[in-house]
């Protein structure tokens, strides 16, 4: 019975990140200025500490560099791509829906690679060093960092562009 928790209750933590995130990329958002913000300075909280984390692995900054430029592309089309709209409510503003699919699928995708390999690792009898190993995974590491790099360039663009359009307004 308690095999069912360890599965459940992470795929539950997927399915409501799935749910925000998808409810985020779908349409128009409301910009606010506080939430970009908060969100650009916890990306950057948590790249710089995964960073520190991987300075003692040399191939894990090569995946990690390799994420941050992943991360670039992205965000530059992402960035092309987004449009704003002034409405009665504010300003509001739209990703382009296959770009943020992609981020989303590449974080998923290795999200849930990383919890069938907790859970097959589990079922195993290894030593802690073998375990060890295997939770320390440069290619997690290069795909959260395109996650961080998208998302701070994209949030700090939306940033940029609805102050100046709220400039513009007033």
């Amino acid at each position: 019975m308690p095999d069912i928790y360890t599965v459940l209750l992470p795929v539950l933590i997927i399915g409501f990140i799935l749910y925000r995130r998808i409810s985020r990329s779908i349409g128009f958002q409301p910009y606010k200025k506080r939430r970009l913000i908060f969100r650009m300075c916890l990306f950057g909280l948590i790249g710089v500490m995964v960073l520190l984390a991987s300075l003692a692995h040399p191939f894990s900054l090569l995946l990690d560099a390799a994420g941050v430029i992943a991360g670039l592309v992205l965000a530059k089309l992402a960035i092309d791509h987004t449009k704003f709209e002034e409405r009665t409510g504010g300003l509001f503003f739209r990703t382009h829906i296959w770009i943020e699919s992609i981020v989303l699928f590449l974080f998923l995708s290795r999200i849930v690679t990383r919890l069938v390999m907790i859970y097959t690792i589990e079922k195993s009898s290894q030593s802690p060093e073998q375990l060890q190993s295997q939770f320390s995974s440069p290619l997690t590491a290069g795909v959260f960092f395109l996650l961080v790099t998208f998302y701070l360039i994209y949030y700090g663009n939306v940033l940029r562009k609805g102050t100046r359009m709220r400039q513009k307004a007033a």
